[in-house]
């Protein structure tokens, strides 16, 4: 079975932030599973590079606009490198075989007489990339708020208005097509207030695919960007998409101007869309002019890929805005991983040690998912590549550092000294005694008994004390490293 998936064509007006990597990550467990099952999978995901903002972006960094976007791409691709990403195709729109599909997407619109020229005068938005047609001078967006701007220039229309009721029919005939149910009866209630044409070429702007044989137009973004999941794949037999998972921002693009243009180009329709919540930092929506983007490379040097990306799929209802905070990813990764599956790996380990010496016994199991298992994790052809695994910093649980708490827990003062020492970074210290007994300072410790024996029988002797203890280490770990990722996240990237 064939399964394609894609991630949204990312807009590179600036660096990739968390909020990227959520749905890139979402899309690549999706992925993972399809291989699993034995499917032909392909994932896809690429960047957007045209338009007016980006532009002004590669203008206010003294760059030119190709210059720019090479940069800011190459960004994108190595996030998903770091984050061990298993993506099959990397696309961008400044790619020429994308130009060519673009073309060929307004040349079958232009034959079945769905595209017109003419005269447009309104309010654009240019962070959306998007025509508010109903708006007057001044009027903010509706979608975010910022100040729109005046345009007058000669375009190409598409006329979607033709499309109204066939696009409510499609959406009641085939429920399934947005996901979740609260996107889709958004979708539907936008179009039941009705279609207005709309513009597909730009003149006031140079940088975008040019229209041929009809200079100064230029492919509006979106009649760009979304032709990317077809360029992609073309020639492949790939098309039509499985899947594409995109955030709920841009829903209206995909949900309403895709299906027409596919439509008027008598081309097969993508068979889902999927459009899940926000990532919100502290409850706010992350945003460059706000200062409040997190970086997600910090945060996987500090804890590892997979921490990072067990948080966001753990912490967040999929489809709903979820809210991403540090104390809440330190929480989570103690209680959930260090706790959790730390403690079930050690005693399984112990077990095994104990009881089979120290190797795991045959099992009867399944041979077939076995095979299949080994051959997914090993063989390139079967989809699933080896995977580095990436080192965190050390887990921020109760290891060599709790037993150093433990050694010194006895005595008057007992919880107070158990408390571990905070550097000038940030970062917990083991105490004297833990050190000692790791030779880093000399001293020699062969005469004592084995340290778990001793953390046993102080665990027996001493149990509040203890718990005390530890629950005062948990929290001086839990701060250094909510202060070690706050001040990497402060300096990563611009």
């Amino acid at each position: 079975m064939r399964f394609y998936l894609t991630t949204p064509i990312f807009y590179i007006n600036s660096t990739p932030h968390i909020g990227h990597a959520y749905t890139t990550i979402v899309a690549d467990v999706l992925a993972r599973r399809h291989r699993l099952l034995g499917d032909d999978t392909f994932f896809l995901t690429g960047t957007d590079e045209h338009g007016q903002k980006i532009e002004r972006a590669a203008s206010a960094a003294n760059r030119s606009p190709q210059k720019f976007t090479d940069l800011i791409s190459n960004e994108f691709r190595q996030q998903w490198e770091t984050l061990d990403l298993q993506i099959d195709r990397f696309q961008r729109t400044t790619d020429p075989k994308h130009a060519k599909v673009v073309q060929d997407l307004f040349d079958r619109c232009v034959k079945s007489g769905y595209i017109y020229k003419s005269q447009y005068t309104g309010q654009y938005c240019v962070s959306c990339e998007l025509y508010v047609t109903d708006a007057k001078p001044g009027d903010p967006c509706p979608d975010c708020g910022r100040p729109t701007e005046t345009v007058t220039e000669e375009n190409f229309y598409f006329k979607l208005s033709a499309f109204q009721e066939r696009l409510l029919k499609f959406y009641e005939d085939d429920p399934e097509f947005i996901r979740p149910e609260s996107r889709r009866n958004e979708v539907i209630a936008f179009v039941k207030q009705g279609l207005k044409d709309v513009s597909i070429s730009r003149t006031t702007i140079k940088w975008g695919i040019p229209v041929a044989n009809e200079a100064p137009h230029v492919f509006y973004v979106w009649f760009d960007a979304l032709s990317t999941y077809m360029s992609a794949v073309e020639g492949e037999g790939l098309w039509p998409a499985d899947l594409h998972l995109i955030g709920k921002e841009i829903l209206r693009f995909h949900a309403v101007y895709w299906p027409a243009f596919l439509w008027a180009a008598d081309l097969p329709l993508p068979r889902r869309l999927f459009a899940h919540g926000w990532l919100l930092f502290e409850n706010d929506k992350m945003s460059k002019s706000k200062g409040n983007m997190v970086r997600a490379t910090p945060i996987k040097e500090a804890l590892g890929a997979d921490s990072l990306r067990y948080f966001l799929l753990r912490e967040v209802v999929f489809g709903q805005d979820g809210n991403f905070s540090y104390d809440a990813l330190v929480q989570r990764y103690n209680s959930d991983l260090a706790n959790g599956l730390g403690n079930l790996a050690s005693r399984t380990l112990a077990l095994i040690h104990q009881n089979c010496g120290g190797k795991i016994p045959d099992g009867p199991g399944d041979p077939a998912i076995a095979h299949a298992a080994k051959a997914a994790g090993s063989d390139p052809q079967h989809g699933c590549r080896q995977r580095q695994q990436s080192p965190g910093p050390g887990p921020i649980r109760q290891t060599e550092l709790e037993r150093g708490q433990r050694r010194r827990s006895h005595g008057r003062h007992a919880a107070e000294r158990g408390k571990p020492r905070i550097g000038d970074r940030g970062q917990a210290m083991p105490g004297r005694r833990h050190v000692r007994e790791h030779g880093q300072h000399g001293g020699d410790n062969s005469d004592e008994d084995e340290p778990e024996q001793r953390a046993q029988r102080r665990r027996k002797e001493r149990p509040d004390r203890l718990k005390i203890c530890r629950q005062r280490a948990d929290q001086a770990i839990a701060g250094a490293v909510h202060l070690k990722l706050r001040d990497r996240s402060s300096g990563a990237g611009p």
